[in-house]
C-alpha cells in the first residue's frame, strides 16, 4: 500500500511561496513568465517548482483555483450579509471592480491551464451558487425585480464590465444597474 505521505512543513511553505510568487509574476509579466524566473524569485530550484506542479499549466490551474476560492469566500460573505439589498449592490460593485482589474488573469489562467470555470465546473459551481443566493435574497428583500434571473445577472454583469472598461466610472455603472433592476 503506497499512501501519499503528508508534505513536510518546508514543502508546504515552498508550495505556498511558489503559488504566491507565480501569481504576482504572471500578473506583472504575463503567461510567458518562465518557471525558472518563478523558482529564482522564490529562492528554490526549478525542480522544486516541478515537484509541486508537474507542468506550468498545473501551476496556472492551482493559481486559478486559489483565486476562485478567494472569490467564492467573498461572495459567500455577500450572500449572508445582514442587508440583502446593500449586499447585492456591494456584490455588483465588487465583481465589476475585481473583474476589470483581473479579467485577463482569470480568463488567461483558465485558457492556458485548459480549465473550465463555468457554472457546471467544479471551480465555477460554488461561485454561481453564491451569486444565485445573493440575487434571491435581494429579490426577497424587494431590492431586485422578480423577473430577473441568474442568466440575466451574468449578462448584466458582463455589460457592466464592458461599460467600466470603456471609461464609465464603476460607481456610475453600479448606480445604473441597480436602478434598472429596481422593482
Amino acid at each position: 500500500m503506497n499512501a501519499e505521505r503528508p508534505l513536510r512543513a518546508d514543502a508546504v511553505r515552498n508550495r505556498a511561496q511558489v503559488l504566491e510568487v507565480a501569481e504576482a509574476l504572471v500578473a506583472e509579466r504575463g503567461f510567458g513568465v518562465p518557471v525558472s524566473a518563478i523558482a529564482k524569485e522564490v529562492g528554490v530550484g526549478v525542480g522544486t517548482v516541478y515537484r509541486h506542479f508537474p507542468t506550468k499549466e498545473a501551476l496556472f490551474a492551482a493559481i486559478l483555483a486559489r483565486k476562485m476560492d478567494e472569490l467564492v469566500d467573498v461572495l459567500r460573505g455577500f450572500a449572508e450579509g445582514d442587508d440583502p439589498a446593500a449586499a447585492f449592490g456591494e456584490f455588483i460593485a465588487y465583481i465589476i471592480e475585481r473583474t476589470v482589474r483581473d479579467r485577463s488573469l482569470y480568463q488567461g489562467l483558465a485558457e492556458v491551464a485548459d480549465v473550465e470555470i463555468g457554472p457546471g465546473s467544479d471551480l465555477g459551481a460554488e461561485m454561481f451558487a453564491a451569486e444565485g443566493r445573493i440575487l434571491e435574497r435581494a429579490q426577497a428583500a424587494g431590492a431586485v425585480r422578480r423577473d430577473f434571473d441568474a442568466a440575466d445577472l451574468k449578462s448584466l454583469i458582463a455589460g457592466c464590465i464592458v461599460m467600466a472598461e470603456h471609461g464609465t466610472a464603476p460607481a456610475r455603472v453600479v448606480e445604473l444597474a441597480l436602478k434598472a433592476l429596481a422593482p
